[in-house]
């Protein structure tokens, strides 16, 4: 509930809400990640934080005191929290088990998509208006390189071998597609109107991308280079 102070839990069969949890001072939710132990962590931007949500929703704020704390991504492991602040344009390292702030570094304008290597050694975010993808060191947040790759990248995801990451361009009506290995732009791939998210499967060549813009979800074959068919969601 980005305009209020709850996130809310669905039932995926029913369709309904089945808990709403109270967030109390911590408003506008965004950024969401559900861990394997229960917890729950999400970004919010109201009071440029972060929560943490324990699995007897015990709710522990954690401060970035960055503008537009909006995406939120965790480790493997579970022990840290990194956060995209878009208005700030920069990147926020976080202990989730101390839940102590660690380290925030510059990244550039219109920060907003992020991700991390399978591995949880690489931290890739996307700069919606400086137009590149930054790769970082995940423990250091020591910046390794940036690559230009086209107007308005939104959200950026890492498929599950490590071996791409893809970035979703609304205003190309397309996305982007770096080799992590080589760190180049490899294609420009056409979808839909708008696209705004790309999420992985367990095939690491196959990407699904929501297209806002004509309520479409298209499936793209990265190996391929097209989109194998495009599905009706609903705008």
């Amino acid at each position: 509930n980005y305009q209020d102070h709850h996130i809310d839990i669905f039932d995926l069969q029913t369709r309904t809400i089945v808990e709403t949890i109270d967030l109390g001072e911590h408003t506008r939710p965004h950024g969401i990640q559900w861990l394997t132990d229960g917890r729950i962590i999400a970004s919010t931007e109201g009071n440029q934080s972060i929560v943490e949500i324990a699995a007897d929703r015990t709710v522990t704020g954690i401060k970035t005191n960055e503008v537009g704390t909006h995406m939120v991504e965790t480790s493997p492991d579970g022990t840290r929290a990194y956060t995209a602040n878009l208005g700030a344009g920069s990147i926020s390292l976080i202990d989730l088990n101390t839940d102590q702030l660690i380290k925030t570094v510059a990244a550039g304008a219109g920060t907003e998509g992020i991700d991390l290597t399978p591995d949880g050694t690489e931290l890739w975010i996307s700069n919606r208006e400086a137009n590149t993808v930054i790769d970082y060191d995940a423990t250091t947040l020591a910046e390794l390189d940036t690559l230009s790759v086209g107007r308005f990248p939104l959200r950026l995801q890492i498929s599950p071998d490590g071996r791409f990451a893809v970035a979703t361009h609304p205003s190309g009506d397309g996305i982007s597609v770096v080799d992590l290995t080589t760190f180049e732009l490899i294609a420009f791939i056409p979808t839909g109107s708008m696209p705004n998210y790309a999420a992985f499967g367990s095939d690491p060549e196959i990407v699904y991308v929501s297209n806002g813009g004509n309520g479409t979800i298209s499936e793209v074959d990265l190996g391929r280079g097209i989109v194998r068919r495009n599905l009706v969601a609903g705008v």
